[in-house]
């Protein structure tokens, strides 16, 4: 069974002597403002976002977008000359290159479709 407990403003609740939580005050009918003192390390969040995390966790990752603008005028458009180890991006058929700085003709390009928002 859950611990019940009451307080009044500026009245505080000690967990395990380093957590503390304290009534600021009362906003409207039934709704308070708290705030919470507790380590660094120690997530705190409210019960939906907590919710919402643990339902994500089994949720496979996607990588991020390259880019997010869509293309001008339906064309590929490039970045100027990029320098050496920068990656260059491309819209619509997204390419991405990297040099190596040993030898200039050593190149590794990787291409795939990718949708725009």
């Amino acid at each position: 069974m859950p611990l019940s407990l009451q307080r009044s403003i500026n009245q505080s609740i000690v967990i395990n002597g380093d957590i503390i939580i304290t009534v600021r005050q009362s906003l409207f009918e039934g709704s308070v403002e708290l705030q919470v003192s507790a380590p660094n390390n120690m997530r705190i969040d409210r019960a939906e976002i907590h919710k919402r995390r643990e339902a994500e966790k089994g949720r496979s990752w996607r990588l991020p977008r390259l880019h997010r603008n869509p293309p001008m005028n339906d064309r590929y458009l490039a970045a100027d000359k990029p320098a050496a180890n920068k990656a260059t991006t491309l819209f619509k058929g997204t390419t991405i290159s990297f040099r190596r700085r040993r030898s200039q003709e050593s190149s590794t390009s990787l291409s795939e479709n990718c949708s725009t928002p």
